[in-house]
């Protein structure tokens, strides 16, 4: 009877729309689980009943923090996009243009006018999503304070600072500029 109402009370928890910076994996519960009903939390036990909370990766509503490697930033889209095709060859890392091009006349990385996106087709649509590929991306869209028009070639969106740092150091070699940065990302519905 006590293993039903654990049973229950955690598929609540789970369920709970207000709950979304938590993850609870439960791996056995017996009646030696112990369960504190003012906090919600479950505390370890015998059988492993794991909680895991991850701080770096919360996610509130439509913004989720994110750690993204900026392998370098600047102003002038070809050289940065010769620096992409570079890493891409020495290092292997794919790249994931998400049908973007640069356009001249707009002095945009944009989706082509004629895109089947009639709201972001002729404009700039960016990374938001965790991902191991590279791209170039405006840097205010990660950074708040960061010039106009100024342009990132990312290098990864992680979840963890940990991620992050792995990856900078694995190109530091090349791109002496690497480094992470945690961003605040807008992840919610852009249409």
């Amino acid at each position: 009877m006590m293993n039903n109402f654990y049973i229950l009370f955690i598929v609540a928890l789970l369920t709970s729309c207000s709950q979304k910076a938590e993850e609870v994996s439960v791996t056995a519960l017996t009646d030696t689980a112990i369960v504190n009903l003012d906090t919600a939390a479950a505390v370890k036990t015998e059988t492993e009943l794991v909680v895991k909370q991850d701080s770096e990766k919360e996610e509130e509503g439509e913004f989720a923090t994110y750690f993204i490697v900026i392998a370098d930033t600047g102003k002038d889209y070809y050289f940065l996009d010769k620096e992409l095709f570079m890493l891409n060859k020495k290092l292997k890392l794919k790249i994931d243009s998400m049908e973007r091009i640069y356009n001249k006349k707009k002095n945009l990385i944009a989706l082509p006018e004629n895109h089947e996106d009639e709201i972001y087709a002729g404009e700039y649509y960016p990374r938001r999503h965790p991902s191991t590929e590279l791209s170039l991306e405006y840097l205010n869209f990660y950074k708040e304070k960061a010039p106009e028009k100024t342009i990132a070639l990312v290098a990864g969106i992680f979840g963890t600072k940990e991620e992050g740092e792995k990856v900078t150091a694995s190109i530091k070699s090349l791109m002496p500029n690497a480094h992470v940065l945690k961003a605040r990302v807008f992840i919610g519905c852009m249409h």
